[in-house]
């Protein structure tokens, strides 16, 4: 089998044990680098050697905005999986909807990514290397963390070690490489971005140290037993991690029972090979392909989105020419897709409102989203609306938006709070404008 892996090469080195395998993306480790800010998809099969044709196109998140176009005319099936749907769930399910098969790691987002239009939808939690060292049989961390501790990225899990470090002096907490770290350490903790279900959890047990780990959603205890297989924390819970750790130093032996049971259970059952398996046996028995209406439709919302999201690190770093050209070209391309003859009403106009109003137009904006709602229009189009008004200062219009948002789409959960936050922001607004 030709497998093309786009954006993260997750299974490349594994996968060419039996199949023909290359990959696209930024690093140097690509068979076919990206040198602009972007490609199309046919640029990107143009450049493969001569004659090799994918069976089937892995897109793997690389936790970065999409940086390839041309899905919707893939020529063969296309598995999308999706790692961090704590930051990316809004573009990822639309662009999921137009994927013959979605692998979704965070499984609290699936009823999200169904309701993005996603068919083929499943839960596959994250892995453990397949090499991962043996435990040591001289440890000599009690407790250890490696991972991202950059205050500007996540500075509630800077303050939290902070605080850990002079309450537990055998805590060893860095970034980079935490093969050898853990090897090394009792226990292994993890604090998450977002509530996710993290790499870390499945290499923290695999190293055969005890888990410690926040207590999180996303299948956590689908696959684990807290006291079975790890131990778990509330998140930021200082107090917990410290009693937890003090306890288990001194239960020697019911650690070490623990921290076995939780690496067998991941050697059985969640290493990379058991993966790499899984997403083969996608592409080679793909589902129904999702219509090219819904496949130029879910691209092109989800371009509007990433365009949005580009701007905004526009804006932040004002030194990067890319986020500026990314956002062109996404709005660019949500707007082809718009006017060709696959996206129909009422998706042409929020998609095209859509583009009004990040391009600065939002009268124009308003009206296409207006049709697109008065035509079925999704939630999402609806809250836009409500966005733009509320940034336009019409408090009372965005009332009654949201008044016809929760009336129109009973079961969205948004739509009751939204009217009685407006209601009382309209009010205080009135209350201004008399003073």
């Amino acid at each position: 089998m030709r497998v093309l892996e786009l954006h993260a090469p997750y299974f490349r080195d594994r996968w060419r044990r039996d199949h023909e395998v290359l990959s696209w993306g930024r690093t140097a480790a690509a068979d076919v680098r990206l040198t602009a800010p972007a490609a199309d998809l046919g640029q990107i099969l143009s450049a493969l050697p001569a004659g090799w044709t994918p069976d089937a196109i892995f897109l793997g998140d690389d936790c970065q905005l999409l940086r390839v176009f041309g899905l919707e005319e893939a020529p063969c099936p296309v598995v999308f999986l999706s790692v961090d749907a704590q930051h990316h769930a809004s573009w990822h399910g639309l662009v999921g909807s137009a994927c013959d098969e979605v692998l979704l790691a965070q499984l609290d987002y699936i009823p999200g990514y169904a309701a993005a239009g996603v068919e083929n939808l499943h839960w596959m939690p994250l892995w453990a290397p397949d090499d991962v060292p043996a435990p040591s049989a001289t440890p000599v961390h009690d407790l250890a963390f490696v991972g991202t501790l950059d205050a500007r990225l996540n500075a509630e899990r800077v303050a939290f070690v902070d605080v850990l470090r002079p309450r537990l002096p055998g805590f060893h907490a860095s970034s980079g490489a935490w093969q050898e770290v853990y090897a090394r350490s009792r226990m292994v903790l993890n604090q998450t971005v977002g509530g996710d279900l993290n790499f870390r959890v499945f290499e923290g047990l695999a190293s055969g140290a005890l888990l410690v780990t926040e207590r999180t959603g996303n299948g956590l205890e689908h696959l684990f037993t807290d006291g079975e297989h790890l131990v778990t924390y509330p998140r930021g819970d200082v107090d917990a991690v410290v009693g937890l750790v003090e306890h288990y130093r001194r239960a020697d032996a019911e650690r070490r029972a623990i921290a076995e049971r939780g690496r067998a259970r991941v050697l059985a059952q969640h290493c990379e090979h058991h993966r790499a398996d899984e997403v083969l046996g996608r592409m080679v028995a793909p589902g129904a392909r999702p219509s090219a209406r819904q496949r130029h439709t879910g691209l092109a919302r989800a371009y509007c989105v990433l365009a949005h999201g580009a701007g905004n690190l526009a804006r932040r770093l004002r030194d990067s020419q890319l986020y500026p050209r990314l956002r062109e070209l996404y709005l660019s391309a949500a707007t082809v897709l718009a006017y060709g003859r696959h996206v129909e009403e009422p998706d042409r106009s929020a998609v095209l409102g859509m583009v009004a109003i990040e391009r600065g137009a939002a009268e124009r904006g308003l009206a296409l989203l207006t049709a697109a709602i008065e035509g079925g229009g999704r939630p999402e189009d609806h809250l836009l609306r409500i966005e733009t008004l509320i940034r336009m200062g019409d408090f009372p219009k965005a009332r009654v938006a949201a008044e016809f948002l929760a009336t129109s789409h009973p079961s969205y959960e948004l739509g009751s709070p939204l009217v009685a936050a407006l209601g009382v922001l309209e009010q205080a607004n009135e209350r201004l404008e008399v003073r």
